[in-house]
């Protein structure tokens, strides 16, 4: 991540080294998944080692968000929603390559996700700044005509 020279490029980043992981690494991934959710659904508290890894990631990917709002590349968003948006949607995407039932899943699928998760943190125009819709923009040529006949 700390490669990758633009926000979006380190979300990227961050999503194809735990893909690649996943890849090389199907059983181990397919115990540690299966012991997590165990734990998750019997209400058993993690543990404080694979808890601090997950805020680690979290935190990596929340400063990424908040640098990026500061520098006014993204709309305001809290950064910490932000980040746990992002490690969900990866670890959708890793539970769904180590099904290995339904649709494969495959580059197209992060390319997906990834564009999803930009878009939504993406820097909107303003209402008024907004480029006027085609309709609009054909009555201001119509009016621009007259005015210059």
């Amino acid at each position: 991540m700390a490669a990758a020279d633009s926000w979006q490029d380190k979300l990227r980043a961050y999503a194809e080294v735990r893909l690649r992981y996943v890849d090389e690494h199907q059983d181990f991934l397919r115990i540690y998944m299966t012991e997590f959710r165990s734990m998750c659904v019997m209400g058993k508290p993690v543990h404080g080692d694979l808890y601090r890894l997950m805020e680690q990631c979290e935190a990596q990917v929340g400063q990424v968000l908040a640098s990026a709002v500061g520098r006014g590349e993204l709309r305001e968003i809290d950064p910490e929603l932000g980040a746990l948006t992002v490690v969900d949607l990866v670890r959708g995407l890793m539970e769904r390559r180590l099904r290995h039932s339904g649709r494969p899943s495959g580059p197209e699928d992060t390319d997906f996700a990834l564009d999803l998760i930009c878009r939504a943190f993406e820097r909107r125009e303003p209402e008024a700044r907004k480029r006027p819709s085609p309709r609009t923009r054909t009555r201001h040529r119509t009016a621009h005509q007259l005015v210059t006949k």
